[in-house]
């Protein structure tokens, strides 16, 4: 698909200045919860690795021992939704057997993921790096690049190239809302749904007056990918319930444009109580690496 065709000129300002400087803010991995206190920042396309799943929560490695490669991790399986067409018209057809595709749980609505694992295991890097992928393919062909957003990509290809992955096939236009940020604004009146926080974080970061409707025609135009990143950072006892209710109703106001729409969830195990139902998102839990895998992951590591 060509660069946003068709579109206004001042629309095609809004989402590269918008790309670019979420680009910039998710260059660096976020260490904290994994322990990592230097204030060195770290590359995320120096550390990302594919981290393997399940379908249901277990303590055990996957047993890779004797097999030629390393299955592919949640990130592959991710982009291979995200390569879908998935507005509400295709949905349709796979539901009904018209459209073949090869699924792991045909009964589910394909697009829509939930990605479980504890404490610095890694979840919300696979979010944060999914998204650079999708900005990177996108912005790869712009001219006029700042030189840090093109060192940025470039580093992000390299990375591609030495984990054996494409940049994806299909582009989404991504965008990454920490729900506990979400859950405070909604709190304090700040906003009054997740499409005025969406709309209004598009105006922070692009410098470009943008309206709900604006948003509206957006998502019926070009592909997103939504992150939804950290449930469990949202307590229980404050405002989840209207947090997973503002998802629902974005999520009817996306199909309400004809939304061609990827979805991705995060939480750890503790505390979430599946207030993204299972009858409507794929659940994969993060599990142990091997000892093979955890032995080719580290080799590139540098010893301090």
């Amino acid at each position: 698909m060509e660069w946003f065709e068709g579109a206004e000129p001042d629309f095609h300002q809004i989402v590269s200045a918008f790309l670019e400087s979420d680009l910039l803010d998710d260059r660096y991995a976020r260490l904290d919860q994994a322990g990592h206190t230097s204030q060195e920042l770290t590359p995320m396309a120096n550390l990302f690795v594919d981290l393997p799943v399940s379908d249901s929560p277990t303590d055990e490695p996957p047993d890779e021992t004797g097999k030629p490669e390393l299955q592919p991790g949640f990130l592959r399986e991710l982009l291979d939704a995200g390569a879908q067409k998935l507005d509400p018209a295709s949905l349709s057809l796979l539901q009904t057997g018209k459209r073949r595709m090869v699924r792991v749980k045909p009964d589910l609505l394909y697009g829509r993921y939930v990605l479980i694992g504890g404490p610095g295991q890694g979840k919300t890097t696979v979010g944060q790096f999914a998204c650079q992928l999708y900005r990177a393919a996108i912005l790869l062909d712009r001219p006029n690049l700042l030189p840090e957003v093109r060192d940025a990509i470039t580093g992000i290809q390299q990375h591609c190239t030495s984990e054996k992955l494409d940049l994806p096939r299909g582009r989404r236009f991504s965008i990454r809302v920490v729900l506990n940020d979400f859950a405070k604004a909604l709190a304090d009146s700040t906003v009054t749904s997740l499409v005025e926080y969406i709309t209004g974080i598009i105006r922070e970061r692009s410098h470009r007056e943008l309206s709900s409707d604006v948003l509206h025609r957006w998502l019926r135009f070009y592909p997103w990918l939504l992150v939804l990143d950290g449930l469990d950072e949202v307590p229980a006892s404050s405002n989840r319930d209207a947090v997973i209710r503002s998802v629902t109703q974005f999520l009817g106001f996306a199909n309400s444009a004809d939304a061609d729409l990827l979805v991705l969830a995060t939480s750890r195990p503790q505390g979430y109580n599946s207030e993204f139902s299972p009858d409507y998102y794929t659940h994969r839990y993060l599990t142990p690496l091997s000892v093979r895998r955890a032995l080719i992951y580290g080799a590139p590591i540098p010893k301090v």
